[in-house]
């Protein structure tokens, strides 16, 4: 059954409003896709009422990093049901990658992605690049259409794809090119960035001297290899004016490079993944390959050292990098078969809610590094990020008293596998609305899809 309508207006009663700045306690009225008053008294005009109860009230989270598969990929995941497990989960504006099958590199890409946005969507996606020496010189034409990012990948992500190593960019000449250009026109990058001659001299190493485990798997993806392309992009930044985003971060070092260069460059950024927040390589030794992530899980020195990043906001925000494989294919013993990535959207906010619950983290400071900050990077605030009138009214209410249970049977995923396995959290969504509308209530989808749209960064 979906009972709810699209545009309905809403008062939404008793509510803890939570800012980066703190919570109050408010009436919020919703109108026509917006938020239209913020009162501690009544609200105007007519509009079903909905009463929270003091429950709080965040802006809908904002994840920059996520694979939803479709078209040729379409049976591991898709829009729909990737998006879907965006909704229950409080998750209203994802940025999509530009790898998969067809990648995303030309005009022609970007307009076909774009197009199965359309009636497919329950939260708003934004779409990346993919940017390489093949399509440099082409890369403007994108900003026009909306590209929410341009991502560079310096080493191939899994030894999966043949054709992937044909369009990394490995070459400081030709990065610092592709920085260049990119800054030309106020574009932002996004990086995966590992060094390929170390995967490669390392993968060799690990493949003759250790057993196909998930430890071999770590110890092929060193954390210098992360240092060393970090560093050059870092370097890049300051030398070109680009605005460059580290994604998924996971080494110690990393984090101090990083500290030290956003004291002297404004235009960087970061993310960490959710699974190298809460999971260190002995939590994932027993999961086989459900754990495989790439770049991997590292030690718990490594986790330690990522917390203390994102609390002194080195790293600004966190992407879930969402990115769902054949589950049995993914269910392998040999590591080097097994494909890395899995699902993480469904229950992103439900463990970062449980880190609040346990004193790790507070509501303020979820919504300013999970709403707020990837909403100001990518150039989608205030229209988003933000409960504050005039705002799209894209929020999640939550309930901190409520445990989830992961149970990957019942999740919305195609894929049917988790590194969090049996997993409890404590703190999750409850409802979710998209520009006024309810999409998601009480870990159920009230609305089919259609409801999300292609976003574009501002000013356009």
């Amino acid at each position: 059954m979906l009972p709810e309508s699209k545009n309905r207006n809403y008062n939404l009663m008793d509510t803890s409003v939570v800012t980066p700045d703190g919570i109050r306690r408010a009436n919020v009225a919703l109108r026509d896709g917006k938020i239209a008053s913020i009162e501690e008294g009544s609200l105007p005009g007519n509009a079903e009422e909905i009463d929270l109860k003091g429950k709080p009230l965040l802006p809908g989270i904002i994840d920059p990093h996520v694979h939803l598969r479709d078209m040729e990929e379409s049976e591991k995941e898709d829009f729909i049901s990737g998006t879907a497990c965006a909704a229950v989960g409080g998750v209203t504006t994802v940025m999509q990658m530009p790898n998969g099958s067809p990648d995303l590199r030309t005009v022609k890409d970007f307009h076909e992605r774009r197009k199965i946005i359309e009636n497919r969507a329950y939260s708003d996606i934004a779409l990346y690049v993919w940017a390489s020496e093949q399509n440099r010189n082409e890369l403007h034409d994108f900003q026009e259409f909306g590209a929410i990012g341009y991502k560079i990948f310096t080493a191939v992500t899994g030894p999966y794809r043949e054709d992937f190593k044909n369009y990394i960019t490995t070459d400081e000449d030709k990065l610092f090119l592709l920085f260049e250009k990119i800054a030309s026109f106020d574009g932002q990058i996004g990086i995966h960035a590992e060094s390929n001659a170390i995967l490669e001299l390392f993968t060799e190493r690990c493949k003759k001297e250790m057993s196909p485990d998930i430890d071999a798997w770590r110890l092929s993806r060193p954390n210098f290899a992360e240092e060393l392309a970090v560093f050059d992009a870092l370097t890049l930044s300051v030398a070109t004016g680009a605005r460059v985003h580290i994604c998924h971060v996971v080494g110690a070092q990393t984090v101090q490079l990083i500290r030290d260069a956003k004291r002297r460059n404004s235009k960087i950024s970061a993310e960490v993944a959710p699974c190298n927040l809460l999971l260190c390589d002995k939590d994932i030794r027993d999961s086989v390959s459900w754990g495989k992530f790439s770049p991997p899980v590292k030690t718990a020195a490594d986790r330690d050292a990522l917390w203390e990043g994102f609390l002194d906001e080195t790293i600004d925000t966190m992407g879930t990098d969402h990115a769902p494989q054949f589950t049995d294919r993914k269910n392998n013993p040999n590591i080097w078969v097994a494909p890395p990535g899995g699902p993480g959207l469904e229950i992103f906010l439900p463990s970062m809610l449980n880190e609040v619950s346990s004193g790790h983290l507070t509501l303020p400071v979820l919504v300013k590094r999970l709403c707020e900050a990837p909403a100001k990077i990518f150039r989608l605030y205030p229209r988003k990020g933000t409960v504050t009138v005039g705002a799209d009214a894209d929020l999640v209410v939550v309930d901190m008293e409520r445990k989830i249970n992961v149970d990957v049977a019942k999740g919305k995923s195609k894929a049917k596998y988790t590194a969090f396995v049996n997993k409890t959290f404590i703190g999750s969504p409850v409802m979710t609305f998209l520009r006024g509308e309810i999409i998601a209530r009480d870990g159920q989808l009230v609305v089919p899809p259609g409801s999300g749209q292609f976003v574009r960064p501002d000013p356009y």
